[in-house]
Order: structure tokens, then sequence, then C-alpha cells
């Protein structure tokens, strides 16, 4: 089994289904895209989909809503499926083990307060000290130190 971590963004509110053997599940898309990603031919980074499907977290789905950012953690597999124009996809699922909400700063008044207080006050750090010896480098032999010039019969 293949096991994945993500964190992305919830592309639609996640909704309650039932499976054919009449079990619930809550199953939901996020987006998911990195600085280095591959970018498309309007420079944007391309996002990586992954659709969720969970069994453990069904009473989290009215707070599973489009836009919020959540960590997945779960079964990974791949699926290739044909997409509307007929190419072959791949689709990436994830069968949740573990579903958390993230917290990307809040919201933007809070963090631009918390940016403005974060340059009023700066940490610079001004020297940087050597560590300290700790007490078995400082108690190295000198009498017995073994030379090269000494033949220990030694076979290598």
């Amino acid at each position: 089994m293949r096991t994945i971590e993500v964190i992305g963004r919830i592309a639609a509110d996640a909704e309650r289904k039932i499976s054919k053997g009449g079990r619930e599940y809550l199953s939901f898309r996020i987006g998911n895209n990195e600085y280095n990603d591959e970018k498309g031919p309007d420079g944007k980074q391309k996002a990586y989909w992954f659709s969720v499907t969970s069994f453990n977290h069904i009473p989290m789905t009215q707070y599973l809503t489009k836009g919020k950012p959540v960590f997945v953690r779960g079964a990974y597999s791949d699926r290739v499926y044909q997409n509307r124009e007929g190419n072959c996809e791949v689709g990436r699922d994830i069968i949740a083990s573990e579903i958390s909400f993230v917290d990307f700063g809040g919201d933007k008044q809070q963090t631009a307060q918390n940016s403005t207080q974060q340059q009023a006050s700066p940490v610079i750090q001004t020297k940087m000290e050597a560590p300290k010896p700790t007490t078995a480098e400082l108690k190295v032999p000198s009498s017995n130190a073994v030379t090269d010039d000494v033949d220990d019969d030694l076979p290598f």
C-alpha cells in the first residue's frame, strides 16, 4: 500500500454519499501545487488534483467547504481514465485515514496585523558562537597515539 500526505485547498464542498454496498462515506477533491511545479500556457503553475474519500470522517462533511486548506493522509492509488477530449489522463485517489484543517495565517486583517508586529520588532542574530567542546572531546589521549610509521602486522 502506498501512503501519501497532501496539503491542499478543497475544490468544492464535500458530499455525503452511499456506496453500492450501503456504506456511507464522504467525498471531495483538493488541489495542490508547489513553487517548482510545471507551468501551463498561461504561465501559472498547474495544480495536482486529488479525489479524497473517507469512511471515518463523515461528521466533518459540513466543515469541509470550498477553499478551506486541509491536510490529508491516506492510501494512494492512480486511476487511468479518458477525459472529455478523448485523451487518457491519470486520476489520483486517496482513501483518507486522517483529515485535519491547516491554518495558512487566518484572515487577511489578522495576517496584516501579525506581519506589522513582526516588522516592528525584528529578531536579528548578530554573533555566531562556536559550539563548546564536550568533555569527551577535551580528554584526548596524547601519550599512546598511533603514528603512521608503526607496523602493526594487520593484513590491511
